[in-house]
């Protein structure tokens, strides 16, 4: 075999896709899972978690229904999400500081839980289902 593909594509297309779709998972994923792991003191690494999760969830965005653009909508909402919940728990800290403090990984984990809501909501309102049909 030569390597050639039958259907006359490349691979170049295929492999930048798979890559683009495992980086954008981790990107989102990383986070709520270094989180949920240190807060419960879990035995798996976040970053094993992390990458079976975004090669694993890589495949519906290749082979299958969903659209890396989504994906792509998602990562930036995400982080639109995190960068102001973040300002609004900093704003909140500054100003209450007489409150007993939250365990940092139980806020990381509320902060990353509630990015994620926020942007499947920002990205469903906006009209695109989670197959990448509008």
């Amino acid at each position: 075999m030569t390597g050639d593909r039958r259907d006359g594509e490349g691979y170049a297309g295929p492999t930048v896709d798979v890559l683009a779709a495992t980086v954008g998972l981790g990107f989102v994923t990383y986070p709520l899972a270094r989180s949920v792991l240190s807060l419960l003191g879990g035995p798996l690494p976040a970053g094993l978690v992390t990458g079976v999760v975004a090669v694993g969830g890589a495949y519906p965005f290749v082979a299958g229904p969903w659209s890396l653009a989504t994906l792509g909508d998602y990562v930036l909402v995400w982080t639109g999400w995190v960068v102001a919940l973040a300002a609004v728990a900093l704003a909140v800290a500054m100003l209450a500081g007489g409150l007993a403090p939250v365990p940092a990984q139980a806020s990381q984990v509320l902060l990353f839980s509630l990015a994620h809501l926020g942007a499947l909501v920002a990205v469903g309102v906006r009209g695109v289902a989670p197959t990448g049909r509008s």
